[in-house]
């Protein structure tokens, strides 16, 4: 029996993992069952399947190996200028704003409000953190439209991933290339530094413009905020802001390392 967990925060994922249970269900027996927090688990079982793939049960993440400098000279670390930025945060519900998408889950965790230590509210705020917790992870942080896995939890193929700059090899079972990863965020003379933890948004596959010199194909927004982030750099809600990536190495002193995310993946 194959069991596949998924996570699901969008439409496009939910009518993916629709392809994937059809396309099984040619003699093939299919089980089906929907979590409360955002994935959904699949079962497939066949008599022509005699050796079932192993599934990590780790409950709780693991330190994500600190990635290397980029040198991978088919991706690109230049700017990307006058992108449309918004604003989302962990524990957000889902509603229209957000194309109902709700983030208590993340692409890379499915208890991410959890692993943070409650809601990030963007309305009550002490400093650069919630009024009512000291979060346990950055709240530095900001969604890029890609994700480094697809749906079925496989990584993306290499000819892909290859053009992620910092990409030297396929990643681990249960390691990501991209969450942690730093950037720098511009907007006029204020800049800040802040942590990949989500794909969006409303998308999760345009590679060519992450890490490309193309436009996002969503002409709603480029990149997603976290209050933290969009705070410091005086974008209210939405804003035209430049980023790019740097290695940790080069992100310097500031607000955004007083706490530095460090977990894994997690579903």
């Amino acid at each position: 029996m194959y069991k596949l967990r998924i996570p699901f925060k969008s439409t496009r994922s939910k009518i993916a993992i629709g392809a994937v249970i059809a396309a099984a269900t040619v003699g093939t027996y299919v089980a089906v069952s929907f979590l409360s927090v955002g994935s959904v688990t699949v079962e497939l079982s066949s008599n022509t399947v005699s050796s079932p793939s192993k599934q990590s049960e780790t409950a709780k993440p693991l330190a994500a190996p600190k990635p290397p400098e980029a040198t991978n000279s088919m991706g690109t670390m230049a700017e990307h200028k006058n992108i449309i930025a918004t604003v989302f945060w962990v524990g957000e519900a889902a509603d229209a704003d957000n194309d109902y998408i709700q983030n208590r889950s993340s692409t890379w965790q499915e208890d991410w409000q959890g692993y943070y230590g409650g809601v990030d509210d963007p309305d009550k705020r002490c400093g650069h953190k919630p009024c009512s917790f000291a979060p346990k992870e950055n709240p530095f942080y900001f969604a890029l439209p890609f994700n480094d896995y697809q749906v079925t939890g496989q990584p993306r193929p290499a000819n892909v991933l290859r053009k992620i700059p910092w990409y030297t090899a396929q990643p681990e079972e249960g390691a990501s290339l991209l969450k942690n990863r730093w950037v720098k965020i511009s907007n006029g003379d204020m800049t800040a530094y802040a942590q990949w933890e989500d794909a969006g948004p409303f998308n999760e596959d345009d590679v060519d413009y992450v890490f490309g010199d193309n436009a996002p194909t969503e002409h709603r927004a480029g990149i997603d905020l976290s209050p933290a982030t969009a705070a410091y750099l005086r974008v209210d809600g939405r804003g035209l802001v430049t980023w790019q990536f740097v290695d940790e190495a080069h992100v310097p002193t500031g607000p955004w390392k007083e706490v530095i995310t460090t977990s894994g993946i997690v579903y």
